[in-house]
């Protein structure tokens, strides 16, 4: 990414790096939480992930994305502030419904209902509810309830889904990376 246009750093650059630094160090903590079956912690991180994923597509849609960048990458405004190309405010609904409206993005579509379930792990939600029960016999006639469980047991089916949401937001990411690069090469 830093190598096209002769090298040139622009402020796309910048954001895109920060990004990509944030995303790994996402990624890394939600393996070491998933490895330690501590699925409460780990399930939120998919959301920050996904939030990585609305930043960068966010440039693409808005109409000067050296202004957006620049700003956001000084604090001065947040990402909600601005606008794309039609007039819509940059949210992360908006910025989602844009993406997986985007016809370039069909492979991405399983992770539509991603947003909303991974934010009732960061909201408190029923998912904190149904936590706190455990079934203590095998034909699940009693339950217990507990406050300092080790950890949250979810099927390997689950854990599965989630480890594959997170491989499917990195490339959607790397995607859009690549298309800047393209983009600095005039390509």
């Amino acid at each position: 990414m830093c190598q096209a246009d002769s090298g040139k750093i622009f402020p796309v650059d910048l954001f895109f790096i920060a990004n990509i630094q944030r995303s790994q160090f996402v990624i890394q903590g939600f393996l070491m939480l998933i490895k330690e079956k501590n699925f409460f912690a780990a399930a939120p991180l998919i959301r920050l992930h996904l939030d990585n994923l609305v930043h960068i597509y966010a440039v693409f849609i808005h109409p000067n994305p050296h202004e957006l960048t620049t700003n956001l990458n000084r604090g001065k405004k947040r990402l909600e502030d601005y606008r794309d190309k039609n007039g819509k405010r940059l949210t992360n609904s908006n910025v989602l419904k844009k993406f997986f409206t985007d016809t370039e993005n069909k492979e991405f579509l399983p992770l539509r209902d991603i947003y909303d379930e991974t934010s009732k792990f960061i909201h408190f939600s029923e998912k904190h509810m149904q936590s706190m029960f455990t079934t203590e016999t095998k034909d699940s006639t009693k339950t217990k309830i507990s406050i300092l469980a080790k950890e949250f047991p979810i099927s390997q089916t689950e854990e599965d889904l989630a480890i594959q949401a997170m491989v499917m937001i990195t490339r959607a990411q790397i995607k859009y990376l690549i298309g800047w690069t393209a983009t600095k090469n005039g390509k």
